[in-house]
């Protein structure tokens, strides 16, 4: 910073450098850091009011020799500061090089011994999906709190961006398997329909009409999906509102027999609108793979049963031997399950994939073959 006094000087009550990790988690690669050194007194000087968030920010934070790192105003309440995980300027920190040096407001360790690589925060989409797949990650292990939270964090800190979306769909999913209380979800996605700052007023309507399905609240759901059908202007939105209205009249119907909260959905009643989505391609894989006769193309098959529930087979053929992978997507492009088979001899293959964790929609999958995408396809999961 090279400034003649110090390299920060925060005052006043709403004063709130942010220097820290924007999700107050401690992230292998931080998202951005920064380097405070050079300066003619403390590197951070607050006064008795002020604050500063450096809570797992990989800064390296440098000072003059014999000045403290942090100078705080002792004078009347001291607030307290998160400070853990940076680089001090040395391997060993002690609480004598901030001041005070007594008291408990500080928190410094853990802190770095040597210093952390200057990062380039990159654009705010790299950001966005870098907390995206922590939040993965969290729902994978079945942490759906701390999944909650962060897909949370990327709805509000980059909203209205491609990261966002996706984060609020898993949302379903995330509350669905948590055991949450969907109503809160539902405000989520009513709030963000009502701002501008969100475009896609449609996605959001989506949104509720699932939330609305997952709670129970039929009548409500159907209800929506009417108004998303008058307000239609391509015959997908239409097709796959009519889904919806057709899952949820099934599903009430299931609970008005009084199937114990058996809320599983007959395929016929929807099968006609999941042909009209698919082009009349819903899969008809009756022919046994054989060894014998090679496929003249590598392509990928549509799944069948196609709508399924919960299990489904998706097969694929390879006219030469591939190095193979298949990724199955929500409908937003998040991927859901990934597997990846290695080296393939030329032949048809088929996998049974099982959604049991999944919530009812639409999905899609992918073949790739030696890092090249063959073919996209569709399927729904009912339930």
């Amino acid at each position: 910073m090279n400034n003649i006094n110090y390299g920060i000087d925060s005052r006043g009550l709403n004063a709130l450098p942010d220097l820290g990790s924007p999700i107050n988690y401690m992230v292998e690669y931080p998202f951005d850091n920064n380097t405070i050194q050079n300066n003619g007194s403390s590197p951070i000087y607050l006064d008795n009011s002020s604050r500063i968030r450096l809570i797992n920010g990989s800064n390296n934070i440098y000072a003059p020799t014999n000045v403290p790192l942090i100078y705080k105003d002792a004078t009347g309440t001291i607030r307290s500061i998160n400070a853990t995980n940076n680089y001090w300027g040395v391997s060993t920190v002690t609480a004598s090089m901030f001041y005070p040096t007594t008291g408990n407001w500080l928190t410094f360790s853990p802190y770095a011994t040597s210093p952390f690589p200057q990062t380039n925060p990159g654009t705010e989409s790299d950001a966005g999906e870098r907390m995206l797949a922590m939040a993965g990650d969290a729902e994978s292990e079945q942490n759906y709190s701390e999944a909650e939270t962060l897909y949370m964090d990327v709805v509000e800190t980059y909203p209205n961006s491609p990261a966002s979306y996706v984060a609020l769909s898993n949302l379903q999913n995330v509350y669905t398997a948590g055991e949450m209380d969907m109503s809160e979800l539902e405000t989520v996605y009513t709030e963000k329909l009502s701002d501008p700052t969100w475009e896609d007023d449609k996605f959001m309507e989506e949104m509720i009409v699932k939330t609305r399905i997952s709670s129970e609240n039929y009548d409500n759901a159907i209800a929506k999906s009417e108004n998303m059908i008058a307000n239609a202007t391509s015959n997908e939105e239409v097709i796959l509102a009519s889904i919806d209205i057709a899952i949820a009249e099934s599903m009430r119907e299931n609970n008005g027999r009084g199937n114990n909260g058996d809320n599983t959905v007959d395929a016929n009643a929807i099968k006609r609108l999941v042909d009209q989505l698919f082009g009349n391609e819903t899969g008809d894989l009756t022919d046994i793979p054989s060894e014998h006769i090679l496929p003249l193309t590598t392509e990928l098959h549509q799944n069948y049963p196609n709508p399924f529930n919960p299990v489904t087979t998706i097969s694929y053929s390879l006219s030469y031997n591939s190095n193979v992978k298949l990724v199955v997507m929500n409908i937003e492009g998040k991927k859901v399950k990934s597997y990846e088979y290695g080296t393939q001899n030329a032949g048809k293959y088929s996998m049974e994939f099982d959604a049991s964790s999944l919530a009812s929609g639409v999905y899609m999958y992918k073949l790739l073959v030696n890092n090249r995408e063959i073919e996209t396809r569709k399927m729904v999961l009912v339930k």
